[in-house]
């Protein structure tokens, strides 16, 4: 705590504005909690470039977010297309075009991706504070309280839903080679 110029500092009771360094630690430790709401402010640096680097660290963060995403559908995918490939030849048979079987496998999948990405959503809205202090309390942080608005989490859910659905009908794209024909001949 500064010490004031003029004037003093009375909290709970105390003037603490005449109080010795080691007082002034006592009393911290016991009554205080300090919140730092931008850890990666370096001193060096303008408050623009800091900017920058939280934005940059965010959208890291959100690309390899995506790519976790993008493989674990890849993977499914094609693990469906391959075992369904005689039900998906059948179905262009019988008059269904590729868009809509990329449009139903997408479909498919959206239940699941919709329950993850909500359960996440409510798992880290209830525990986040909790695990960020455990996380802090490592580097001697005691006290600490994010706020992360509802509006925050919901949103985040609904782009994660509608990124790994348009994921998920960009992947289907393999179905277009499967026909009729083609299962004849193999």
């Amino acid at each position: 705590m500064d010490k004031p110029t003029i004037g003093k500092i009375d909290f709970l009771g105390q003037e603490i504005s005449k109080f010795t360094d080691d007082q002034l630690a006592v009393f911290r430790r016991k009554n205080c909690g300090f919140v730092f709401q931008q850890i990666y402010i370096m001193d060096k640096m303008s408050l623009m470039s800091n900017g920058k680097q939280n934005i940059l660290l965010a959208c890291v963060t959100m690309i390899v977010t995506f790519i976790i995403v993008a493989i674990v559908l890849y993977m499914i995918i094609k693990t469906v297309i391959t075992r369904k490939k005689v039900d998906f030849g059948i179905l262009k048979a019988v008059g269904y075009t590729t868009k809509q079987l990329k449009y139903q496998m997408a479909l498919s999948l959206a239940p699941v991706v919709f329950i993850g990405a909500t359960l996440g959503g409510v798992f880290s809205f209830i525990f986040m504070n909790e695990l960020i202090g455990i996380l802090f309390q490592v580097i001697g942080i005691m006290k600490l309280a994010f706020v992360v608005p509802l509006i925050l989490v919901l949103g985040v859910v609904i782009v994660i839903v509608v990124i790994a659905f348009l994921l998920a009908v960009a992947l289907s794209g393999r179905i277009r080679k499967i026909s009729a024909y083609s299962l004849m001949k193999d």
